[in-house]
């Protein structure tokens, strides 16, 4: 329901966002739309995965310690 509702305002965003020589068509501006919030999840999922890994980062302990052998 929620994304319906983000294609939805976003389609009524890129209407309004049209300039006036051109006018969008709704199927026009509902593919833009879907391909917004595609991208952004893409995002997300890139900075969730990025989080991931510095989270994984974090746990890693080195230790530098000269050894006498």
């Amino acid at each position: 329901m929620s994304k319906l509702l983000m294609v939805a305002i976003g389609a009524a965003c890129m209407m309004q966002a049209a300039p006036a020589s051109r006018p969008v068509s709704l199927t026009e501006a509902i593919r833009a739309s879907v391909a917004r919030v595609k991208a952004d999840d893409a995002r997300g999922e890139v900075a969730s995965s990025q989080l991931r890994v510095l989270e994984a980062a974090n746990k890693w302990k080195v230790e530098l310690r000269p050894s006498l052998g």
